[in-house]
């Protein structure tokens, strides 16, 4: 083992700098070779002209705002502003998390309710009156939003106030 060691280190800087057998003046590469320091800070490559002596050059850049920004606000903050689809979506993925109860209270306030049996979120159509009116619900035009096409379907639908989730 100590052999094979020897041997991998005959081509590295070890190799370099002990050998020379490759006619580099290695005092030419801005080394301080009697120190017992560590080499890599100072010494890049033998290719490299110069020694790094003066610190690591910094690359000329501007670095992006958006990198320096300060902490964004929570998600959670951003709810009143999405689009209905976009609140659909994180009802319908994020289960069981507070994005997703955000998300059904912004819906319960833009007078979305979700069918308990059905599943689904619906609505009134504003354009239309109810057909039907009981004290246990109505019958009319709603608007149904199908997680399965991605859309807002509207459909004649009798509702039972029972089947509405309470917000």
């Amino acid at each position: 083992r100590q052999q094979s060691i020897a041997s991998a280190d005959r081509f590295g800087m070890l190799g370099i700098l002990s050998a020379n057998d490759y006619g580099f003046d290695v005092s030419k590469f801005g080394l301080s070779l009697p120190s017992s320091g560590a080499l890599y800070p100072t010494f890049g490559s033998p290719w490299v002209d110069q020694s790094q002596t003066y610190g690591l050059v910094e690359p000329d850049f501007k670095l992006p705002d958006c990198y320096t920004a300060s902490n964004p606000a929570p998600a959670i903050t951003k709810i009143p502003s999405l689009m209905d689809e976009t609140l659909f979506y994180i009802f319908y993925t994020m289960p069981r998390s507070e994005l997703q109860l955000a998300a059904a209270e912004e819906l319960y306030r833009r007078q979305w309710r979700y069918h308990k049996e059905l599943r689904l979120w619906l609505t009134k159509d504003p354009e239309t009156q109810p057909t039907a009116r009981t004290p246990r619900g109505e019958q009319g035009i709603f608007i149904f939003f199908d997680p399965g096409v991605w859309q807002k379907v509207k459909k004649e639908f009798l509702v039972l106030y029972e089947m509405l989730e309470d917000q």
